[in-house]
């Protein structure tokens, strides 16, 4: 799962129907949900992606620390991205 805030000012409709991606891997997400959160008057926008285990522990050889990143696209071709050092534990 990636849970990407984007910054103030990107509002639901500016987010892509694309599918979040996560590196390593180039893994789809299998479901993601776009969610406007806090007062109307400052509304921020998160995007909550689920990704497959099976594929991200093909992705990733070893077990240990390893950096991911979601990247997503905006309607007007730019993209968005977060990242996070998660750990991979014994499989």
């Amino acid at each position: 799962m990636a849970w990407v805030r984007l910054p103030e000012g990107i509002d639901k409709e500016q987010i892509s129907d694309e599918p979040i991606l996560l590196w390593p891997g180039e893994i789809e997400a299998v479901n993601q949900y776009v969610i406007e959160h806090g007062p109307a008057d400052n509304k921020r926008t998160s995007v909550l992606a689920f990704f497959g285990k099976a594929e991200l522990m093909d992705a990733v050889v070893d077990n240990g620390e390893v950096e991911v990143e979601a990247v997503g696209s905006l309607t007007s071709g730019r993209y968005f991205y977060g990242s996070d050092t998660v750990l991979i534990k014994a499989r």
